[in-house]
């Protein structure tokens, strides 16, 4: 469990950046990167920290598939793309990494309401860890 867990990774983007500023989760410095067009975040070390800038919601899918393409770094990974609210915006993600030779298995779920106080509605993004953590 230690093992995967260091290996879990993790990129979205949030419905209300108020909230994360408020909650104290996004960095400091993160929190003035945010707010120029979309910030593409990573939960690290219990922060949120901006991984990307992004012109629109569309451009924000290329950098969140583009950041889980990365992180396979030539190994197969396991994706799930979750949302809170925004199904169009998961589903373009999930379109993208879809197919990808790097996935080998994606899911789909609904990000529940203890992610969604932190970061609001309209929440979208994908966790990935490594396909051998679990005998794929």
């Amino acid at each position: 469990a230690r093992r995967a867990g260091e290996s879990v990774g993790n990129v979205f983007v949030v419905g209300a950046l108020e909230l994360a500023k408020r909650g104290g989760r996004l960095r400091g410095d993160a929190a003035a990167e945010a707010e120029q067009g979309v910030a593409v975040l990573a939960l690290l070390g219990g922060a949120m920290d901006v991984v990307a800038h992004a012109r629109d919601v569309e451009d924000a899918v290329g950098a969140m598939a583009t950041v889980v393409e990365e992180a396979a770094a030539g190994s197969r990974l396991r994706v799930g793309v979750g949302d809170a609210v925004a199904p169009e915006l998961a589903a373009s993600l999930a379109g993208r990494l879809e197919g990808q030779p790097n996935v080998e298995e994606l899911v789909r779920y609904e990000v529940g309401p203890s992610v969604t106080a932190h970061t609001g509605l309209g929440t979208a993004g994908a966790v990935y860890f490594p396909a051998d953590l679990t005998g794929g």
